[in-house]
This record gives structure tokens, sequence and C-alpha cells, in this order.
């Protein structure tokens, strides 16, 4: 019989329905209420279509901030971390800036 080594974290991990935290579950909700609030406003002003759009944007932008997760962060969280500008200093002369520390 062949023995696999399993990670203590995986036996303690615990999701819900389809793999899923609680706070997962709970945005996907509140995405739902969101579209259904917007479906109920809009019905009788909005073409059908137009309002299945903006639902469908709705409900993009919930399932962005909570469902998927990338490296341990939100959707959104990831791009505002990736589009971040890094600001390490850098100098033409080299590693040295003062004159006086000059290698040469």
């Amino acid at each position: 019989m062949i023995k696999v080594k399993v990670n203590k974290n995986i036996m303690k991990q615990q999701n819900n329905v389809f793999n899923l935290t609680v706070g997962q579950i709970i945005t996907g909700i509140v995405g739902l209420l969101i579209g259904i609030g917007t479906f109920m406003l809009l019905k009788d002003s909005v073409d059908f279509n137009i309002i299945m759009w903006i639902i469908f944007l709705e409900l993009i932008i919930t399932v962005g901030i909570g469902v998927v997760k990338i490296n341990g962060l939100n959707l959104f969280t990831f791009i505002i971390l990736s589009m971040k500008i890094d600001k390490r200093p850098y100098c033409s002369k080299g590693v040295f800036n003062d004159e006086s520390d000059e290698l040469f």
C-alpha cells in the first residue's frame, strides 16, 4: 500500500457548500440580493436586455470582491497591489551616491 503524507493544514481546512468559505457564500448572497433589487427597480422603466447587462456587471463586481482569490487576496486587492509602483531608489552613478564613497 502507498502512503501519502497529508499536511495538517489540509486536514483542518473547513469548506462549505461547493468548496466555498462562509465569507464567499455571504458575498454571493449579497450579489444576488443586489441583482434582484436592481431588477425590481428598473423592470418598468428600462429594456429587459439592458437590465440583464446591468445585473451581470453587478454580479461580476461582487464575485470579484468576495469569491475570486489570487495568492490569498481577493481580485480587486490583487489588481491594486499589482499596479503599485516599485519605489526602490535608483542612481545612475551606481551603488554609491556620495562623492566620498566612490570605489575608484
